[in-house]
Parts: C-alpha cells; sequence; structure tokens
C-alpha cells in the first residue's frame, strides 16, 4: 500500500545550490543504505534542476502515449519522464502507439486506465502482433512480487502444448500449434482433465493466461486469440494520489515514498495539509561545494542509524499493516487473496450495502442475509452475512471459499471477494443474479401465470444437472440443492448457489455421506418421508 504518513522528520539532508541552502527532510523510516543512497540520488537530480519545485510540478504533468489515455502517476514513461513522477513497479515503455508494461517476463499492452477506480486493462502484446500467425502465451502470468491485485471476475485461461493425446472436452483446440501427431489446446476447467484421467504427462508444456472472465458463456463462443485481445483488469492500492490532484497537485514519489507535487513545494499529502518538505525555505547561507555536501550526507546518516536502533518497517505497495483485533471493523490481512478469492475491507462492503439496509435484502436462509450491494466501480454483487460468528460458522465460511475458489463454470455462481476470517463479520461476495430463485417464480414473489413453460423448466433442470455434474466431477458435493439455491438471470439462465454445506470427498475412498443439510425447504413430501 503506498504510504503517505510522513512520520515527524528527525534530520534533513542540506546542499548548497547558488546562494541559497536547500534541505530535504528524511523520514525514519529510511533504515537501510540503499533507501538513503536512493534519496540521496534523487536530491543530486533535484539540486541539478536548480531545484526548482515548478521544474518538478511541470516535469510530473500527464504524457501521451498513442491512442492510450493520459500516462499519469503511478505510471511513468521511461525516456520520457523522470522517476520520481510514477512508482518504481509502474515504468511504461511507448511503442509509439501504445504504452507497454512488462509483467513476469512478458509485455502488456496498457488499452485503458480507470484512475479513479486504481485499475487497469492491459492484454498481451503478441495478440496484437498480426504477423505472429500462433500468439499463444509462452510464460505463466504471475503478480507475485507486483503491487498488483487482480480485479474480481477474472479467470485462468490453460494452454497445453505438444500433448500426443487430445482430450474431448477442450475449450479451445490451437491448430496453429499442432500437428497430426502432436495436439495444443486450451482449457478453463483445468479439475475435469484431472477428472477425466487426462495425461498431463503427454503434454511438452502447460502456461496459465489470466482474461476477463465475468461471461465466460460468451467466451465459449470465441476463439482463443479473441478471448486473449479482450484483456483482463488489475488493480492497484489506494493512496493519496486523488486528494493530492484535488488540491491542485501532481502525485510522484522518492523510492516508495509518496510525495505531492505542487506549485509552490512538494507536501508530504496535499497542496494545502500545511505539511511543507521545507523545499521553498531560501537562506542567504552558502553552504559549502557539492563534494562537501555528500560527505555531510553520509555523516547524517551514520548519526541517524546510530541514535535509532530500532528499525521502522519500510513502506511499500505490497505490504500493509493489518489490525489483528478480531472486531476490527477496517480488517484487511496482509494477504490479498485467501485461496486466491480477493479480501475486501469491511468497511468498503457496508457501504456498498448501505450498511446493511432491510431494503436491500434478497433473501435469508438457515446460515445467513444476502444482501443487494454496488462496489465502487459500479459493480452489483450480492453479499451474503453469516448470522453467528463461531467455529462453526468459521468453518462453512471457509468451506464456502475452498470449493467457489476452484470452480468456474457457467451455472456456478462466481465469488468475487470476502472478507477476512478474523474479521467482526464473516461476508462473501458473488455475482449479483437480478432474477430470484426457482422457489421464487414457483410459490414466491414472481410467481406469473406461464413464466416458466415447459421448455424453461426442462432448461434450468437441464443447466442444474450441468452444474452438479462439473461438481461431482470436481470431486464436489453441494447437499443442499433446493430451488432457494438455484439462481436465474433474466434469460433465466441457471446459477447454482450456496456452498456453505458442501464437502469434497478424497480420491482415496469409495463412499462418502451425501445426506441432505440445511433447512429442509421445497422437497417433496415422498423425499421427506422417505429419509424418516
Amino acid at each position: 500500500m503506498l504510504t503517505s504518513n510522513f512520520q515527524p522528520f528527525l534530520f534533513s539532508l542540506c546542499f548548497q545550490h547558488s546562494f541559497y541552502l536547500k534541505c530535504i527532510p528524511i523520514p525514519p523510516n529510511l533504515d537501510t543504505p540503499s533507501k538513503f543512497l536512493s534519496l540521496a540520488s534523487s536530491s543530486q537530480i533535484f539540486a541539478d534542476q536548480t531545484l526548482s519545485v515548478d521544474l518538478m510540478f511541470d516535469a510530473c504533468k500527464p504524457q501521451n502515449c498513442g491512442n492510450a489515455p493520459n500516462i499519469s502517476y503511478p505510471f511513468w514513461i521511461a525516456n520520457r519522464q523522470e522517476s520520481y513522477c510514477g512508482h518504481p513497479h509502474f515504468e511504461v515503455a511507448c511503442n509509439g502507439k501504445d504504452p507497454v508494461l512488462t509483467i513476469s517476463n512478458d509485455d502488456y499492452i496498457i488499452k485503458d486506465v480507470f484512475y479513479a477506480n486504481n485499475s487497469f486493462l492491459l492484454a498481451a502484446e503478441t495478440v496484437y502482433d498480426f504477423n505472429n500467425s500462433c500468439p499463444t502465451p509462452l510464460h505463466n502470468f504471475s503478480i507475485f512480487g507486483t503491487p498488483f491485485e487482480y480485479s474480481l471476475g477474472y479467470a485462468d485461461l490453460f494452454f497445453f502444448y505438444d500433448c500426443t493425446s487430445y482430450p474431448v472436452d477442450a475449450t479451445y483446440p490451437v491448430a496453429c500449434a499442432s500437428n497430426s501427431t502432436h495436439h495444443s489446446f486450451a482449457v478453463f476447467h483445468k479439475e475435469i482433465l484431472e477428472h477425466n484421467k487426462f495425461s498431463f504427462e503427454s503434454c511438452h508444456s502447460s502456461v496459465n493466461a489470466p482474461v476477463e472472465g465475468e461471461d465466460i458463456r460468451n467466451l465459449l463462443e470465441m476463439n482463443f486469440t479473441d478471448v486473449l485481445r479482450k484483456g483482463f483488469v488489475l488493480e492497484w492500492s489506494e493512496d493519496d494520489c486523488n486528494d493530492c490532484k484535488r488540491s491542485g497537485g501532481r502525485c510522484g514519489s522518492v523510492g516508495d515514498e509518496f510525495i505531492c507535487y505542487c506549485p509552490d513545494q512538494p507536501h508530504s499529502k496535499t497542496c494545502d495539509d500545511g505539511d511543507q518538505l521545507d523545499w521553498g525555505r531560501k537562506l542567504a547561507i552558502a553552504f559549502g561545494t557539492a563534494g562537501f555536501t555528500i560527505v555531510t550526507m553520509v555523516l547524517i546518516y551514520f548519526i541517524y542509524r546510530r541514535c535509532h536502533k530500532r528499525r521502522y518497517a519500510a513502506s511499500s505497495w505490497i505490504s500493509r499493516n493489518i489490525s489483528s483485533h478480531p472486531s476490527s471493523t477496517t480488517d484487511l490481512e496482509n494477504a490479498v487473496t485467501m485461496y486466491g478469492v480477493r479480501i475486501l475491507k469491511y468497511s468498503e462492503l457496508e457501504k456498498a450495502t448501505n450498511y446493511f439496509d432491510s431494503k436491500k435484502e434478497l433473501g435469508d436462509g438457515g446460515f445467513g442475509t444476502v444482501y443487494q450491494g454496488k462496489l465502487r466501480d459500479g459493480r452489483l454483487v450480492a453479499v451474503k452475512r453469516l448470522y453467528e460468528h463461531n467455529y462453526k460458522r468459521v468453518e462453512q465460511f471457509m468451506n464456502e471459499i475452498a470449493i467457489l475458489a476452484r470452480l468456474r463454470h457457467p451455472n456456478l455462481v462466481s465469488l468475487y471477494g470476502c472478507t477476512s476470517r478474523h474479521c467482526r463479520e464473516l461476508l462473501l461476495v458473488y455475482e449479483y443474479i437480478p432474477n430470484g430463485t426457482v422457489a421464487d417464480h414457483l410459490h414466491g414473489e414472481q410467481v406469473k401465470p406461464g413464466s416458466l413453460s415447459w421448455n424453461t423448466r426442462m432448461s434450468i433442470a437441464i443447466q442444474t444437472a450441468s452444474a452438479l455434474s462439473y461438481l461431482h466431477a470436481s470431486d464436489v458435493i453441494h447437499r443442499d440443492v433446493k430451488t432457494n439455491n438455484i439462481l436465474l438471470d433474466n434469460n433465466f439462465c441457471v446459477k447454482v448457489a450456496d456452498f456453505g454445506l458442501s464437502r469434497l470427498f478424497p480420491n482415496d475412498v469409495t463412499h462418502v455421506s451425501t445426506a441432505p443439510q440445511g433447512t429442509v425447504q421445497n422437497f417433496a413430501d415422498c423425499s421427506i418421508k422417505g429419509s424418516e
């Protein structure tokens, strides 16, 4: 997380330019030589530019790169802007047409940037190289060691190359990388291949590529190249840039420290926060030569290290402070995800549901109440609020996350995120399905004569069976299938939901209990009597 709360400055690095003494305050978390020298190097840059704050303010104005949106903090264009105008991980190359960002040793074109939501859309550069007849990904994509997070709703597309066998359920054949004896293909659901005993050893290599996965049904109608060209969205953590810009400043950084460049001088957060960095203090004193300045900075550093033995935590985009108190309302664990599912702030979900307004209730069951919500990016979601915070509820909470994180099927509800398991309340965030449940249309508030025709009912049954078949192929038993847990969209397409009571069964057993769990609702009388 980008930090902007400068600690009290204990020393100042001072050097002479012309007839003025310029001083740079040292924040107390510069506890390594590399960070100190980074600041010293930046200070020399500032000295070379006459330390005019106006020059730095002007240097960090947004830049154009082809047809893409303006490039500004945290991004910065190499060879065109100074590094202090952006964050080190956001260095962009401009090839004349598009801004290009390198991640996992591959180049990605930035198609759009949503500064208000701290997110950007990108796609592999290779899929736009029309001289490349087979633009397949060659390396696994990873955001490990970067300040980026996956946006809600992404999916992994798995590519398998040079396989001597070919599965019948491959999603996309990759003909350009196949021949008469070796086949290449791509799939969304790797688990199905495992269940069908496909031999991964028959393939020479495999890689994963992230794609926009909110509507997999539409993706299945495309070829793999078009799917990759749609791109995917990454996000970065919030910082003080929006506040800085609203105050008339331009954002930048020195190392990992956020700085707001203003027309008068740099500030720590905003141009009107009164926390100035003393860049404009002019003293009619000659301080010495540039060589003496460097010696002075080194001496100050070692004095600082000797006087302050306590090690300050380094600020970065990736490491964050977490509240360990279980009742914290702003709990956000250091981990960005749990089982690959994004962890969201409780406070954000409170606001999304208007503080769990009863008017936004979508329904309730034996384990929790579901509310309609709207996230900061405008996306509608369904937020399940579990009733009790005891061990059993935590177990069901973790169980649902663990199961849904590994499943992707057009007839299964998608899990977008969750709160930390240590949060004051356990919340699960799903895609919003607008047309209620099958129960609502059979004997609830949405009953309309003729709304569920015979063909529609057959379609619902087939789609539900398809979802359950996929679950069983993935070694998952739902155990709470009923009309209240079968959601419908506006086209009466099925989304099976509520996996809190589901269970995984191991591969080394032949029998497992599939007894129904949960509340007894909408079962046929004979089913209930038969189980008594």
